[in-house]
Protein backbone atom coordinates (compact mmCIF):
# COMPACT_ATOMS: atom_id res chain seq x y z
CA UNK A 1 0.00 0.00 0.00
CA UNK A 2 2.78 2.45 0.90
CA UNK A 3 4.47 1.97 -2.47
CA UNK A 4 1.18 2.42 -4.33
CA UNK A 5 0.36 5.59 -2.40
CA UNK A 6 3.80 6.98 -3.20
CA UNK A 7 3.37 6.21 -6.91
CA UNK A 8 -0.01 7.93 -6.95
CA UNK A 9 1.42 10.97 -5.23
CA UNK A 10 4.23 11.27 -7.76
CA UNK A 11 1.86 10.72 -10.69
CA UNK A 12 -0.43 13.48 -9.40
CA UNK A 13 2.55 15.81 -9.01
CA UNK A 14 3.50 15.13 -12.64
CA UNK A 15 -0.11 15.72 -13.67
CA UNK A 16 0.04 19.18 -12.10
CA UNK A 17 3.53 20.29 -13.11
CA UNK A 18 4.94 18.23 -15.99
CA UNK A 19 4.03 19.59 -19.43
CA UNK A 20 4.72 16.25 -21.12
CA UNK A 21 2.40 14.42 -18.74
CA UNK A 22 -0.33 16.97 -19.34
CA UNK A 23 0.17 16.70 -23.08
CA UNK A 24 -0.20 12.92 -22.90
CA UNK A 25 -3.45 13.30 -20.95
CA UNK A 26 -4.83 15.70 -23.58
CA UNK A 27 -3.92 13.30 -26.38
CA UNK A 28 -5.54 10.42 -24.51
CA UNK A 29 -8.76 12.42 -24.16
CA UNK A 30 -8.79 13.18 -27.87
CA UNK A 31 -8.05 9.69 -29.13
CA UNK A 32 -9.81 7.51 -26.56
CA UNK A 33 -13.01 9.51 -26.01
CA UNK A 34 -13.07 12.07 -28.80
CA UNK A 35 -15.15 15.22 -28.70
CA UNK A 36 -18.44 13.50 -27.82
CA UNK A 37 -17.25 10.62 -25.64
CA UNK A 38 -18.84 7.19 -25.65
CA UNK A 39 -22.42 7.65 -26.80
CA UNK A 40 -25.54 5.52 -27.00
CA UNK A 41 -27.56 4.50 -30.04
CA UNK A 42 -30.91 2.76 -29.70
CA UNK A 43 -31.75 0.11 -32.32
CA UNK A 44 -35.24 -1.04 -31.42
CA UNK A 45 -37.04 -2.84 -34.24
CA UNK A 46 -40.75 -3.16 -34.89
CA UNK A 47 -42.48 -6.53 -35.56
CA UNK A 48 -41.66 -6.19 -39.26
CA UNK A 49 -37.93 -6.05 -38.49
CA UNK A 50 -37.36 -2.40 -39.39
CA UNK A 51 -36.01 0.20 -37.00
CA UNK A 52 -38.69 1.93 -34.94
CA UNK A 53 -37.73 5.57 -35.48
CA UNK A 54 -40.23 6.94 -32.96
CA UNK A 55 -39.17 4.56 -30.16
CA UNK A 56 -35.46 4.98 -30.85
CA UNK A 57 -35.77 8.76 -30.86
CA UNK A 58 -37.63 8.67 -27.53
CA UNK A 59 -35.06 6.38 -25.90
CA UNK A 60 -32.09 8.38 -27.16
CA UNK A 61 -33.74 11.61 -26.04
CA UNK A 62 -34.25 10.21 -22.53
CA UNK A 63 -30.62 9.03 -22.48
CA UNK A 64 -29.42 12.52 -23.45
CA UNK A 65 -31.52 14.10 -20.69
CA UNK A 66 -30.19 11.61 -18.12
CA UNK A 67 -26.64 12.54 -19.20
CA UNK A 68 -27.13 16.19 -18.22
CA UNK A 69 -25.16 17.20 -15.14
CA UNK A 70 -28.17 17.84 -12.89
CA UNK A 71 -29.54 14.35 -13.64
CA UNK A 72 -26.40 12.23 -13.96
CA UNK A 73 -24.54 12.98 -10.72
CA UNK A 74 -25.89 13.72 -7.22
CA UNK A 75 -23.80 16.89 -6.96
CA UNK A 76 -24.61 18.00 -10.51
CA UNK A 77 -20.96 18.62 -11.36
CA UNK A 78 -20.43 16.50 -14.51
CA UNK A 79 -22.44 15.78 -17.61
CA UNK A 80 -21.97 12.43 -19.39
CA UNK A 81 -18.95 13.47 -21.49
CA UNK A 82 -17.24 15.26 -18.58
CA UNK A 83 -17.91 12.23 -16.36
CA UNK A 84 -16.14 9.94 -18.83
CA UNK A 85 -13.19 12.29 -19.15
CA UNK A 86 -12.70 12.49 -15.40
CA UNK A 87 -13.01 8.70 -14.97
CA UNK A 88 -10.45 8.07 -17.72
CA UNK A 89 -8.07 10.70 -16.34
CA UNK A 90 -8.22 9.30 -12.79
CA UNK A 91 -7.58 5.79 -14.11
CA UNK A 92 -4.53 7.00 -15.99
CA UNK A 93 -3.07 9.08 -13.15
CA UNK A 94 -4.25 7.22 -10.03
CA UNK A 95 -4.45 3.74 -11.54
CA UNK A 96 -8.13 3.26 -10.74
CA UNK A 97 -11.36 5.02 -9.86
CA UNK A 98 -14.59 3.99 -8.18
CA UNK A 99 -18.01 4.68 -9.66
CA UNK A 100 -20.86 4.38 -7.17
CA UNK A 101 -24.24 3.45 -8.66
CA UNK A 102 -26.99 5.28 -6.76
CA UNK A 103 -30.65 4.32 -6.92
CA UNK A 104 -32.52 7.36 -5.64
CA UNK A 105 -36.26 7.91 -5.62
CA UNK A 106 -35.76 11.67 -5.48
CA UNK A 107 -33.56 11.74 -8.62
CA UNK A 108 -35.30 12.65 -11.92
CA UNK A 109 -34.53 9.24 -13.46
CA UNK A 110 -34.17 7.29 -10.22
CA UNK A 111 -30.56 6.39 -11.00
CA UNK A 112 -27.31 8.38 -10.75
CA UNK A 113 -23.57 7.83 -10.86
CA UNK A 114 -21.03 9.22 -8.42
CA UNK A 115 -17.29 9.38 -8.99
CA UNK A 116 -15.37 8.39 -5.85
CA UNK A 117 -11.67 9.11 -5.42
CA UNK A 118 -9.76 5.84 -5.06
CA UNK A 119 -8.23 7.24 -1.85
CA UNK A 120 -11.57 6.68 -0.13
CA UNK A 121 -11.28 2.92 -0.64
CA UNK A 122 -9.75 1.76 2.65
CA UNK A 123 -6.83 -0.09 1.09
CA UNK A 124 -5.22 -0.56 4.50
CA UNK A 125 -8.14 -2.66 5.69
CA UNK A 126 -7.40 -6.39 5.83
CA UNK A 127 -9.70 -8.76 7.69
CA UNK A 128 -11.62 -11.99 7.63
CA UNK A 129 -15.18 -11.24 6.56
CA UNK A 130 -17.83 -11.14 9.25
CA UNK A 131 -20.59 -11.35 6.65
CA UNK A 132 -19.89 -14.42 4.51
CA UNK A 133 -18.13 -17.65 5.45
CA UNK A 134 -14.82 -18.07 3.63
CA UNK A 135 -14.66 -14.46 2.45
CA UNK A 136 -11.87 -12.05 3.33
CA UNK A 137 -11.05 -8.37 2.95
CA UNK A 138 -7.83 -7.33 1.22
CA UNK A 139 -7.01 -3.73 0.30
CA UNK A 140 -10.53 -2.76 1.37
CA UNK A 141 -12.17 -5.18 -1.09
CA UNK A 142 -14.20 -8.05 0.31
CA UNK A 143 -14.06 -11.18 -1.85
CA UNK A 144 -15.55 -14.65 -1.62
CA UNK A 145 -13.50 -17.83 -1.63
CA UNK A 146 -13.26 -17.68 -5.44
CA UNK A 147 -11.93 -14.13 -5.43
CA UNK A 148 -15.14 -12.47 -6.65
CA UNK A 149 -15.72 -9.00 -5.13
CA UNK A 150 -18.79 -8.96 -2.92
CA UNK A 151 -18.33 -5.60 -1.16
CA UNK A 152 -16.12 -2.52 -0.99
CA UNK A 153 -15.19 -0.74 2.22
CA UNK A 154 -15.42 2.98 1.48
CA UNK A 155 -14.49 5.77 3.89
CA UNK A 156 -16.91 8.66 4.32
CA UNK A 157 -14.26 11.34 3.78
CA UNK A 158 -11.21 11.66 1.58
CA UNK A 159 -8.10 11.25 3.78
CA UNK A 160 -6.40 13.95 1.73
CA UNK A 161 -9.03 16.56 2.60
CA UNK A 162 -7.42 18.68 5.30
CA UNK A 163 -10.14 21.37 5.41
CA UNK A 164 -12.53 20.58 8.20
CA UNK A 165 -12.06 16.79 8.17
CA UNK A 166 -9.28 15.88 10.59
CA UNK A 167 -11.09 12.57 11.05
CA UNK A 168 -11.41 10.52 7.86
CA UNK A 169 -14.58 9.01 9.22
CA UNK A 170 -15.73 5.41 9.48
CA UNK A 171 -15.60 2.93 6.64
CA UNK A 172 -18.86 1.71 5.15
CA UNK A 173 -19.55 -1.62 3.50
CA UNK A 174 -20.98 -1.04 0.03
CA UNK A 175 -22.21 -4.08 -1.95
CA UNK A 176 -20.17 -4.81 -5.07
CA UNK A 177 -23.38 -4.66 -7.13
CA UNK A 178 -23.42 -0.90 -6.46
CA UNK A 179 -19.75 -0.36 -7.37
CA UNK A 180 -17.81 -0.17 -10.62
CA UNK A 181 -14.11 -0.45 -9.77
CA UNK A 182 -12.55 0.81 -12.97
CA UNK A 183 -8.90 -0.16 -13.56
CA UNK A 184 -6.72 -2.07 -15.99
CA UNK A 185 -5.14 -5.14 -14.35
CA UNK A 186 -1.64 -6.23 -15.31
CA UNK A 187 -1.61 -9.46 -13.31
CA UNK A 188 -4.08 -12.18 -12.35
CA UNK A 189 -5.99 -11.49 -9.12
CA UNK A 190 -4.75 -7.90 -8.98
CA UNK A 191 -6.79 -5.96 -6.41
CA UNK A 192 -6.42 -2.44 -7.77
CA UNK A 193 -4.58 -0.51 -10.45
CA UNK A 194 -1.26 1.32 -10.55
CA UNK A 195 -0.76 4.65 -12.38
CA UNK A 196 -0.38 4.02 -16.09
CA UNK A 197 2.60 6.36 -16.19
CA UNK A 198 4.48 4.65 -13.34
CA UNK A 199 7.20 3.20 -15.57
CA UNK A 200 7.99 6.52 -17.29
CA UNK A 201 7.61 9.11 -14.52
CA UNK A 202 11.36 9.39 -13.96
CA UNK A 203 11.97 9.69 -17.70
CA UNK A 204 9.29 12.40 -18.01
CA UNK A 205 10.85 14.35 -15.16
CA UNK A 206 14.31 14.06 -16.69
CA UNK A 207 12.95 15.17 -20.07
CA UNK A 208 11.33 18.24 -18.52
CA UNK A 209 14.58 19.15 -16.76
CA UNK A 210 16.55 18.62 -19.99
CA UNK A 211 14.23 20.98 -21.89
CA UNK A 212 14.47 23.53 -19.13
CA UNK A 213 18.28 23.35 -19.21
Amino acid sequence: YTTLARMRGRARESERNNEFMRGWLRIMDAYVLGSKGISFQSKIKDPQGTYDVFANTAVEGAWARWGEAENLTPAGEYNWVEFQRMALRRCAVDGSVIIHKLRRKDAPFGFQLQLVEIDRLDEQYFSASTQILGASVRFGIERDSYGKPIAYWIRDNDPGDVFGFPNIGPRRRVPASDIIHLFRPDRISQSTGAPWCAAVMVALENLAKYCEA
